[in-house]
């Protein structure tokens, strides 16, 4: 859903338009208010940074090799069964390294930001605000509530490229070879998570369907 928000299109543009030249590191947030009681410190990855996983793949355009886990200090207000935040650190083939960092309970609001380094400039992507209000010598910013605030128009034109699909024929958006791509690293992490140790993401040969 991600490939189809405004501001990770222009990230994405700005990238392979060289803008920025090469590509070398790119610093992501996931935040959300709370977690849900069921939620896990696995979920973290499978649930949540899987969107950045998917989202990093797209932008660079390459595969993730590795994945490393770093304990980071635990928020004394998340529940006691779950490791949050969590910081990760996806590998390419390409050797640029993407920073995650998984913070499901940080209680301010849902935000989602990307930061791209390049050899010769930076693109960032920040939450996008209903208006700013300065007064009285401050300046505020909304933030958004959750991800259907944020993400809601996204969803929206990903459906419909997808009904445009149906109507010529034509396949859309991510394929099957990126969900089973995004799901093996986010795997990888979780094993990174429970070993302590920076983990090897398997996977199996691309079929030639999708080159």
């Amino acid at each position: 859903m991600r490939r189809y928000d405004a501001g990770y299109r222009a990230v994405k543009q700005a990238i392979d338009a060289g803008s920025i030249g090469e590509v070398l590191v790119v610093h992501c947030v996931h935040r959300n208010v709370s977690s849900a009681p069921s939620y896990t410190s696995d979920m973290s990855f499978t649930d949540s940074a899987i969107h950045e996983i998917d989202t990093a793949r797209w932008l660079i355009a390459d595969e993730i090799v590795a994945t490393t886990v770093i304990g980071v200090r635990r928020s004394s207000l998340a529940p006691s069964h779950l490791r949050d935040p969590q910081l990760v650190l996806l590998e390419f083939r390409s050797g640029v390294v993407v920073e995650v960092e998984i913070f499901v309970n940080c209680q301010y609001g849902y935000d989602v930001r990307c930061e791209v380094v390049g050899s010769t400039g930076v693109v960032s992507l920040d939450n996008p605000t209903t208006g700013a209000l300065t007064r009285s010598g401050a300046r505020s910013e909304p933030v958004p509530a959750d991800w259907q605030v944020r993400f809601g128009d996204a969803y929206l034109v990903e459906l419909q490229d997808w009904i445009n699909g149906l109507e010529t024929g034509a396949a859309r958006g991510p394929s099957a070879w990126d969900g089973y791509a995004a799901t093996a690293v986010a795997q990888s992490c979780v094993a990174s998570l429970q070993s302590g140790l920076k983990t090897t993401v398997s996977l199996v040969e691309r079929p030639a369907l999708y080159t």
